[in-house]
């Protein structure tokens, strides 16, 4: 079976905006998209990704996770973000343990993997080369491969609270029925608008909010790195209809200096997950007329 979605989703909005990254300036259509992960497919195939290769990526909330998770979509690959968080004890584990054949990484975290994992670094997802291949105005068309079901497609690991990390393994199937059941559940469509202010390397911020979102056509706004006070400010200029967060990170928008209550006027509901909501968070959210789960 095909699970190439987003080429399908590229084919009824060509040139409406997907991604919008605020830190660099730029927005991406769904037709972009698609030609960035076909082109970097192509890439990869040429450098000898197969079928079951696992490709990991060590970066902050960026295109280029869509980038590679697309790719890797085509390809048949199985894409790995890992966490950034990360003690370097629990990144050697997760990269001992995945199996990961090539990383992605932002110059910013080079560091951090420096002396682990040498061998395995690919390409700074920031650098002229990463661009020049993802460029879609030099489309390279791929044919994506058919791909089983159960076929694993997505490895992410925990954040090793109570241990190591563990690998969760997330199958096409399950990947596609996440997807559609989360559309379904939050009544997501093309109209809707949010920003992505959770990590990428996390279920939530990934399988919970961005491809749900990109998948019924809606606007996903990048905020690279958490920052109450920035996100306040993006609130303010790309006036999202729903946000999905943390609860402290509520906290953080509602105790910084710009926090105005009137950029909650368009947000017809917040849903937020982790830990225990905070009473003095949903008072005041609620006191605007927002919908809190």
């Amino acid at each position: 079976m095909n699970y190439d979605w987003i080429k399908t989703r590229a084919a009824y909005d060509e040139v409406k905006p997907a991604v919008i990254d605020p830190f660099k300036g730029t927005s991406w259509s769904y037709q972009d998209l698609n030609k960035r992960a076909e082109n970097l497919a192509t890439h990869l195939q040429e450098a000898g990704v197969q079928q079951g290769d696992v490709v990991g990526i060590f970066a902050p909330n960026d295109v280029s996770l869509l980038d590679l998770l697309f790719a890797t979509t085509k390809l048949g690959a199985v894409y790995l973000p890992i966490n950034w968080r990360l003690k370097p004890k629990e990144i050697e584990n997760v990269i001992s343990d995945s199996n990961v054949k090539h990383i992605f990484y932002a110059a910013k975290h080079l560091s951090t993997l420096q002396g682990m994992a040498d061998d395995l670094l690919y390409m700074d997802v920031d650098s002229a080369e990463y661009d020049e291949i993802v460029d879609p105005t030099n489309h390279k068309p791929f044919e994506s491969v058919a791909i089983d079901g159960d076929t694993l497609a997505i490895l992410m690991y925990t954040s090793g609270t109570t241990g190591l990390p563990k690998g969760v393994m997330f199958s096409y199937d399950s990947l596609i029925n996440n997807l559609i059941n989360t559309v379904l559940t939050y009544k997501i469509n093309a109209t809707y608008k949010t920003i992505i202010a959770t990590p990428m390397f996390h279920v939530l911020g990934f399988n919970d909010l961005i491809l749900p979102l990109l998948m019924a056509g809606g606007t996903a706004v990048l905020q690279r790195y958490f920052n109450g006070e920035d996100l306040n400010d993006l609130m303010t200029e790309h006036k999202p209809n729903y946000l999905i967060l943390i609860p402290t990170m509520y906290y953080a928008m509602l105790v910084s200096k710009n926090f105005n209550i009137d950029n909650f006027k368009e947000v017809e509901f917040l849903v937020q997950g982790g830990s225990a909501p905070l009473a003095g968070v949903q008072q005041k959210i609620h006191g605007n007329g927002s919908s809190y789960y």
